[in-house]
């Protein structure tokens, strides 16, 4: 299906900035592709548990002309993914809108709220214990989530439940987003009754 006909939630996004080009391709009804290269092997694989607890399909590629500041990288994806989610999910009045999870990932414990109302607000309540985590810093971590709530309109907390484990934490965060997105998106009929999308 092509993007733009009726039903389909897809969105292809690209944004530029000082010599860094992100490509985002999204698509809420799919579930299996995750093809993600953002230069940094534990962020893709965070974004790729992201996608796979979302149970949509996620291209991401990120290039770039000189060497990237963390800062700049998280918070460029952060925009670009939030500005798909918004695409994708343009009329909330259809969908579930609301949801929560709580994702355990060893010793971490992490709580994801959110509500695609078309209102940004961010929440977070994470302490990694750690300034970088594989070479990427905490605060610009936190970053990533923080553009991706403004730029899709959604309001998102995120509260650590439990757990010293940076890896681990950070881990949690993505997969639960993922989930709670997914069943935030839910379509849900006239007469408030949930439609499945699988």
């Amino acid at each position: 299906m092509s993007k733009g006909a009726p039903g389909v939630r897809y969105a292809e996004i690209e944004r530029e900035s000082r010599g860094m080009r992100i490509s985002v391709v999204l698509d809420f009804d799919g579930g299996t592709v995750r093809d993600v290269s953002t230069g940094s092997p534990i962020l893709d694989e965070w974004l790729r548990q992201f996608a796979f607890f979302g149970q949509f399909n996620l291209g991401l590629q990120m290039t770039a002309d000189r060497p990237v500041h963390d800062h700049q990288l998280l918070t460029e994806i952060g925009l670009a993914l939030g500005q798909a989610i918004r695409e994708c999910l343009e009329d909330t009045r259809d969908l579930e809108r609301s949801s929560s999870w709580t994702s355990p990932v060893e010793d971490a414990l992490v709580l994801i709220a959110l509500d695609l109302g078309n209102r940004s607000y961010f929440a977070w309540n994470l302490e990694p214990g750690r300034e970088v985590v594989a070479e990427l810093s905490s605060q610009s971590l936190r970053e990533l989530f923080r553009a991706m709530s403004d730029e899709g309109r959604f309001t998102l907390h995120v509260h650590q439940l439990g757990g010293t484990n940076a890896n681990n934490l950070f881990e949690a965060v993505f997969r639960g987003l993922g989930r709670a997105l997914h069943e935030a998106a839910i379509p849900v009929d006239r007469t408030g009754e949930t439609r499945s999308r699988r």
